[in-house]
């Protein structure tokens, strides 16, 4: 195995990857392990001896570390943009971004600073279920991953 090659090649097809679409750390490794570990290109991945995918794994850390030292990836930026660009509460929010991986002391902050906007989210959810029962509205809204709390503050700064 010519570690130099698979450098090169996990390397180029991680640029080609991030130029399509931003992902968090973990996804990206995980992208790099799937193309070159499940059916690399040149190379069918049964013919892969043990060997060389343990250290096809390890070239996939270092790009990933490396990756991340340029600033290529950043979980903390991925997390803000997916909070901003999700109309969900709280809850679901901090789901899906453990989900992803990404450790939660870089996004617990930008949940606190969502608070706000959470509030007015579910404000208008209610307005836009305005004459249905309250009790499938509030369903619907805990669904959504917003507290029951906010819900019923919501409820009661309209009333």
């Amino acid at each position: 195995m010519d570690e130099k090659k698979w450098t090169a090649r996990l390397r180029a097809y991680g640029i080609s990857v991030l130029r399509r679409r931003d992902l968090t750390t973990q996804a990206f490794q995980e992208k790099l392990r799937q193309k070159f570990l499940s059916g690399s290109p040149g190379k069918n991945a049964e013919s892969l001896t043990d060997e060389e995918r343990e250290k096809i794994g390890e070239l996939a850390q270092q790009i990933t570390e490396d990756f991340v030292r340029r600033g290529f990836l950043d979980d903390r930026a991925w997390a803000e943009t997916f909070i901003e660009n999700h109309r969900y509460g709280g809850k679901k929010l901090a789901w899906a971004l453990r989900r992803q991986g990404i450790d939660p002391a870089l996004w617990e902050g930008k949940l606190e600073e969502n608070k706000e906007r959470e509030l007015l989210e579910i404000r208008k959810l209610i307005g836009k279920q305005e004459g249905k029962d309250r009790q499938k509205v509030i369903a619907s809204l805990l669904r959504r991953g917003f507290a029951l709390e906010d819900i019923q503050k919501a409820f009661s700064n309209r009333e």
